[in-house]
C-alpha cells in the first residue's frame, strides 16, 4: 500500500475515533459516495462533447462530518447561526479517468500524419484526495427530519483537498514523445510522473432522510486542480493558448450517509 494512502486511512480513522472524546452536543456522520467522473484535461478539444463525454471514469470516496446542531423534534432550540447551518469534515477519495483526443481534428476526414498520431495516443490518470470541507444548508439543521420540518436539505460543500496524482500515456504508434508518434503540439510535453497537488471543490448537493439516522444524498462536484500536469500532457500555453486552463473535473455522486445520533 503507498505510504499516502496509508496516513490518509490513519487521518481519518484518527478523526472517526474523536468523535466519542467530544462534547454531547456534537453528532458524527460517516458518508459513502460513488459516481461518474468527466475529466478536463489537455487530451481532446475544448467545448466539444464527446471530448466531455468520452474522457470520463469513476470515483468513490469517504467522508466524515461532524455539526453542532441538536435535532429539534418539536422542542425550541435557540442555537448560534453557525451551529444551524454548517458541518464540517474530512473525505478520503480516489478516481481514475481514461482519456484520449476527441473532436474535429480526429474525426473521418482527417487522415493526416498529425490525426493519426492524435488518433494513436491514450492515456488515463488516477487521482487519490484527503481534504477538508464544509457544508453550508440554507435551512437548519435541526429542522432536518424534524416532525415540522423537511425531509429534503439542499446543501453547497466548499473543500481544500490534497491530491496524489498518478498518469499514463502512451501511443499505438511506438514510443511517446517521439517525432514520429507523437503530434507537435504534444512533443516533449508528456510527462507521466506521479505528483501532489492541492485543489479547490464545490459540491452542490440534496439530503433526502431516509430514518432518524440514515440519508441518502446526490450531488454534483467541481474540482480544480492547483497543476495542468495531472493528465501527465501539458502543452506550451504561449503557443497553444486553447490549453491555457489547469486539469479540472465534473464528478456526479450518490451516497449513503450514517449518523451516530
Amino acid at each position: 500500500m503507498p505510504k499516502s494512502i496509508l496516513y490518509c486511512c490513519l487521518l481519518v480513522l484518527s478523526l472517526s475515533l474523536s468523535a466519542y472524546s467530544q462534547e454531547y452536543l456534537r453528532t458524527d456522520e460517516f458518508c459513502f459516495v460513488a459516481g461518474p467522473v468527466s475529466f478536463r484535461s489537455d487530451y481532446g478539444e475544448r467545448n466539444d462533447n464527446a471530448t466531455n463525454f468520452g474522457n470520463t471514469g469513476f470515483g468513490i470516496g469517504f467522508k466524515y462530518y461532524m455539526h453542532f446542531a441538536q435535532l429539534n423534534y418539536g422542542v425550541f432550540n435557540d442555537q448560534s447561526y453557525f451551529k444551524q447551518h454548517l458541518k464540517y469534515g474530512a473525505e478520503l477519495s480516489y478516481n481514475k479517468s481514461t482519456l484520449q483526443n476527441y473532436g474535429r481534428w480526429v474525426d473521418a476526414n482527417h487522415n493526416s500524419l498529425e490525426a493519426q498520431q492524435l488518433k494513436a495516443m491514450k492515456g488515463s490518470t488516477e487521482v487519490i484526495d484527503l481534504g477538508i470541507n464544509a457544508q453550508y444548508y440554507p435551512f437548519e439543521i435541526s429542522d432536518f427530519g424534524a416532525s415540522f420540518g423537511s425531509n429534503i436539505a439542499p446543501y453547497i460543500e466548499f473543500g481544500v483537498h490534497l491530491c496524489e496524482y498518478f498518469p499514463k500515456a502512451s501511443s499505438s504508434l511506438g514510443p511517446i514523445n517521439t517525432l514520429d508518434v507523437t503530434p507537435a503540439k504534444y512533443l516533449g510535453k508528456i510527462e507521466p510522473k506521479k505528483g501532489i497537488t492541492l485543489s479547490l471543490v464545490w459540491d452542490f448537493g440534496v439530503r433526502y432522510k431516509l430514518s432518524e439516522r440514515s440519508d441518502v444524498l446526490a450531488d454534483l462536484r467541481f474540482q480544480y486542480y492547483n497543476t495542468d500536469w495531472v493528465d501527465g500532457v501539458r502543452p506550451n500555453p504561449a503557443t497553444h493558448p486553447e490549453n491555457k486552463a489547469n486539469d479540472w473535473l465534473v464528478w456526479f455522486n450518490v451516497g449513503y450517509v450514517y449518523s451516530l445520533k
